[in-house]
């Protein structure tokens, strides 16, 4: 799938904060992560890098983008990875936590909020 970064986009939006629930402990983490960056969940050799951030997200089966700067449909593309196995790679989305999730019997990954350049 093609992403497409819309001007209105390109550079506006600095991070975000998401949570990762560890199912099997019972446990949550808030992480702030720069767009770009990435983190490693404690004891584990998982790693999670935000690759993106689109404010209104809209996709069809060729492409991803945002149909504006409004966060509408907030969403982050992230890829999962033990070590340098990449697990998932995929959408998160803000008001729809539970819609294309990281299917993982352990981790659950939510969007809480994201913070704009300024």
């Amino acid at each position: 799938m093609k992403i497409i970064f819309p001007e209105s986009v390109v550079g506006k939006w600095k991070s975000v904060k998401m949570t990762v629930r560890d199912q099997e402990k019972g446990t949550k983490e808030i992480y702030q992560v720069d767009i770009g960056g990435s983190f490693q969940i404690p004891e584990t050799s998982i790693g999670v890098m935000v690759k993106s951030f689109m404010p209104a997200f809209s996709a069809n089966s060729e492409r991803a983008t945002s149909m504006s700067n409004q966060p509408t449909n907030p969403a982050i593309l992230i890829v999962v990875q033990d070590g340098e196995k990449e697990l998932h790679r995929g959408w998160v989305f803000g008001l729809y936590p539970d819609r294309h999730q990281f299917e993982d019997p352990r981790y659950k990954f939510v969007l809480l909020d994201y913070q704009p350049e300024r």
